[in-house]
Formats: C-alpha cells, sequence, structure tokens
C-alpha cells in the first residue's frame, strides 16, 4: 500500500511540474527585446518583438529614426515559429527555430544566426 501511495504522489509531483512548463504558444506571449549585428561598422540595432495570444504581434522599427510599428501574425508548430509581416513597409515571410531559457528566447534562423531576446513584460 505505501508503495501504491508514493508511486502517486511521484506522478503528481511530475504532472505538476510538466503543467508549470507551459507550451511554447503560452511561453513567447509578452515583449521580448534583443540586439542585431548590422555588419556595417561592428555597430548594432536594438530590437523589440511583441506577440500576443492571438497569434498576432507587433515590432518597432528602431533604427529607422521614425516611430512605426510593423504588425505580423504567428504560428507555432513544436520548436518552429512562422513570422509574417505584410504591409507597405515589409513583406516577408520568416521561419525561425526556438528555444526557451528562462526569460531569454532564441530565434535560430535557416543560415544559423542566432537573434537572443530578453523577456521584458
Amino acid at each position: 500500500m505505501k508503495k501504491v501511495i508514493g508511486i502517486a504522489l511521484v506522478l503528481c509531483l511530475a504532472l505538476t511540474l510538466f503543467a508549470g512548463c507551459g507550451t511554447n504558444e503560452q511561453k513567447i506571449v509578452g515583449t521580448w527585446k534583443g540586439s542585431v549585428e548590422t555588419g556595417i561598422f561592428n555597430t548594432s540595432v536594438n530590437v523589440e518583438y511583441t506577440f500576443n495570444e492571438d497569434g498576432t504581434g507587433s515590432m518597432p522599427l528602431l533604427s529607422s529614426g521614425i516611430d512605426v510599428d510593423v504588425n505580423f501574425t504567428y504560428t507555432i508548430n513544436e520548436d518552429l515559429i512562422t513570422i509574417v509581416t505584410d504591409t507597405a513597409i515589409l513583406s516577408q515571410t520568416k521561419v525561425y527555430s526556438m528555444a526557451f531559457e528562462g526569460d531569454t528566447l532564441t530565434l535560430t534562423d535557416p543560415d544559423n544566426e542566432a537573434l537572443v531576446l530578453t523577456k521584458v513584460k
């Protein structure tokens, strides 16, 4: 009997731990900031992505000197995220692999270039 209760407790603990982890869809919601190397005179540009629960998001064009947000949609399939922008300013589809470590999100493109973002909200 003690063995059965012990096994039941271990299973309950394991389920609680996994439930707390959340899915990638839940983890990505919020605002994330980082910087990207431009390749010009060893400079970098600050970037910011805001992911909403409904599969939409926005990113300000911080390097443009004007206060303009580019809206996008995104879909997640396991550890891949597809970000689609279709505006007059920017029209593109990008697929990244995602890796979460605490409040850090790493997006890696098919050329193996990584963008490391930190959650701020």
